[in-house]
């Protein structure tokens, strides 16, 4: 008989079960950590956005202006992975590793991020002069990202701990809840009874099992602050 996975036990619970389930309470627990930054990334949206006064005849802001977009998806990326205390277990200079992380954890949809990407390779890599309407594309980008990743640290900042139980059951008698531990980037689900669940453990150091869980935590974060409703869970935990 093959032993299932936690992601296939976790996968599985979700899919036959949260339609099932009442949303009992969340928790925001501590705080989130951020980085000691001397300048954040609305900062270099700002010095971006200050470019952009007389940058079609002026080549020197053309190039300042990319720099400090780059810096302020840079500064909001690593923010995000340092709140996460993700930042350990990727490389710092390596920011296609990030981005994938992140998609991988269902934050930006892959088409979003390839063009992120490919704006990003052929303004920065290829050593010529940006075209207006690259750095305005580039301008959306960056702003959409940084806007994102702050949602998401807000949601994550307010659910920490969530819990569901059957609708004809009280508190005590919880059947599934998650809780993120952002201190030792541990992801924790509870499933079954209270008094005698099955607990599943994820951890950074098994990558795919962990952004599959976090990827899942997510989306239950958007399901209990009503983004989302139960089915758009499932459908996204299945594909």
């Amino acid at each position: 008989m093959e032993v299932q996975t936690k992601k296939q036990q976790l996968r599985d619970y979700i899919i036959a079960n949260i339609e099932k389930l009442e949303m009992q309470g969340r928790n925001g627990m501590d705080r989130l950590s951020f980085p000691d930054f001397e300048l954040f990334p609305f900062d270099y949206l700002e010095y971006a956005e200050a470019e952009m006064a007389g940058i079609e005849t002026n080549d020197n802001k053309k190039i300042n202006c990319i720099a400090h977009l780059k810096r302020a998806i840079e500064c909001e990326l690593d923010s995000f992975l340092y709140a996460m205390s993700l930042s350990k277990f990727i490389k710092p200079d390596n920011f296609p590793t990030k981005m994938e992380w992140l998609g991988a954890m269902g934050i930006f949809t892959p088409r979003s991020l390839q063009r992120l990407n490919t704006i990003r390779n052929r303004i920065e890599h290829d050593y010529t002069i940006p075209n207006i309407q690259d750095i305005e594309l580039y301008f959306d980008l960056a702003s959409t990202f940084i806007h994102t990743l702050e949602g998401f640290l807000l949601l994550i900042d307010n659910n920490q701990v969530l819990f569901w139980a059957d609708s004809e059951k009280n508190f005590e008698e919880t059947v599934f809840s998650v809780s993120y531990d952002y201190k030792k980037a541990l992801l924790e689900y509870r499933i079954g009874h209270e008094k005698q669940p099955e607990i599943l453990k994820f951890e950074p150091s098994n990558k795919d099992e962990f952004l599959f869980a976090f990827r899942s935590y997510l989306l239950l974060c958007r399901s209990a602050s009503d983004l989302v409703d139960e089915a758009y869970v499932i459908k996204k935990i299945q594909n």
